[in-house]
């Protein structure tokens, strides 16, 4: 792979050189230090000289020089050429995506995922992650060969809503065909969202192996993807709302199947 550049940096703004590349940008010392924590692949720092001036981002840029990760230098004007954020802070980093197939995952028992599918609001994808990562999931399934214009996880926009939680969240790509077969290997059970479906999302235990499948926010899962599904599960409404927001939706099935697998005791305050 070639050198980090400020052109590569830039480019990296666009969904195709991140799919050609593998590499995505956080920006912002606070993302920083998640990243480092999380312990995610840094390829490369980016710094503008004022940014610097915060403990938090010398602390950033130490740790970085310690870890041997080259450092790219810019100039006070070049952070918002760079970054997508409204007040870039001129902190970057450059990371590796941490992305694999679905039959490279060996899960843990009882274990949780998050399956998307169509999501295209990339606040709405970010903020699933960020809930994701709140509840303990232990991967967020992308489905592939879906709609068209579903968000990518490793959006800018997406890594913000996330805020940072992108950095230490496994993404696992599959289509309808591999994660049913998933499922079916591991005694996973997939669950979906439909807003009118039969079974209240309370009344399901989701103690147990299971995918959460969260669709679209104007036509929510597939077809296909419902048809391969165990059990659809509805969240009631007192109105006539036809559905939830996405990430509101996520983050009430994310957080029932929380309260069932992790009793109070266990919980951190």
């Amino acid at each position: 792979m070639s050198p980090i550049d400020v052109a590569l940096v830039r480019a990296l703004r666009e969904r195709a050189t991140r799919e050609a590349t593998g590499l995505y940008v956080v920006e912002g010392a606070r993302f920083a230090v998640a990243a480092v924590d999380a312990r995610a692949e840094v390829v490369a720092t980016v710094v503008a000289p004022g940014a610097l001036r915060t403990t938090m981002a010398q602390m950033m840029t130490r740790r970085m020089r310690q870890r041997g990760v080259p450092e790219l230098r810019v100039s006070e004007s070049e952070p918002a050429d760079l970054a997508s954020a409204r007040e870039p802070q001129g902190v970057l980093l450059v990371l590796r995506q941490r992305r694999v197939s679905i039959e490279a995952i060996r899960p843990p028992p009882r274990a949780l995922w998050l399956v998307i599918d169509g999501v295209r609001s990339p606040g709405n994808l970010g903020t699933a992650l960020r809930t994701a990562h709140a509840t303990g999931v232990d991967g967020v399934v992308m489905l592939r060969g879906g709609r068209e214009g579903a968000a990518d996880p490793f959006d800018p926009a997406c890594a913000r809503a996330s805020m940072g939680a992108i950095v230490s969240t496994t993404v696992i790509d599959a289509d309808v065909a591999s994660l049913r077969a998933f499922a079916s290997r591991t005694g996973t059970r997939l669950v979906a969202a439909v807003p009118r479906a039969r079974h209240d999302y309370r009344a399901v235990s989701y103690r147990g192996a299971t995918a959460l499948v969260l669709g679209s926010e104007r036509q929510g899962a597939s077809d296909a993807m419902i048809d391969a599904c165990d059990l659809a599960v509805r969240i009631p409404m007192a109105t006539a709302m036809d559905s939830l927001n996405a990430a509101v939706a996520s983050a009430v099935l994310l957080y029932e199947a929380y309260g069932q697998r992790c009793p109070p005791e266990r919980r951190r305050a």
